[in-house]
């Protein structure tokens, strides 16, 4: 399976628009994984260079099997549930680094499972996590850089 975005390669910088500096927008996002023992996909979105510790973005489950690509802007493609980001919303949170707090590096995980309909015990990432346990059929990321760098000013 391959994961790919028209905003932006692996590993490079996502573009203001999807970030908290500019618009929040969520990045356009398709993948190409056919195979008839799919039954739907989940795509995590997270930081694992949050200060604080990992950051969770965006979770979208129970994608249908017959969904490929999430637009730029939509917060969760026809037929998806939304599971609970970090701050407990069911939505997309845009990257949002602390200044000076060096580049991160924003994971965009999608998975292929088996099962059309997760029904975890619980919507954080660890409930998903756990309940897609045996389920995947196949998976790829796709990292995007964000960073706020610090203004120095001279005297």
């Amino acid at each position: 399976m391959k994961l790919t975005s028209l905003n932006f390669k692996n590993k490079e910088t996502l573009a203001q628009k999807h970030t908290c500096y500019g618009q929040s927008l969520s990045p356009q996002l398709s993948w190409n994984f056919h195979s008839k023992d799919v039954k739907s996909f989940v795509l995590i979105v997270d930081d694992p260079d949050a200060v604080g510790g990992m950051w969770n973005h965006w979770i979208v489950y129970d994608i249908p099997s017959t969904t490929t690509s999430i637009n730029e802007g939509e917060i969760h493609p026809k037929g998806s549930k939304l599971a609970l980001t970090t701050n407990g919303k069911k939505t997309y949170i845009a990257p949002c680094p602390p200044k000076g707090s060096g580049k991160h590096g924003y994971r965009f995980r999608i998975y292929a499972l088996d099962i059309e309909n997760l029904n975890p015990k619980g919507l954080s990432k660890e409930n998903i996590e756990d309940t897609m346990q045996g389920h995947i059929l196949s998976q790829d990321i796709l990292i995007g850089y964000v960073e706020k760098k610090k203004k120095f000013l001279f005297f």
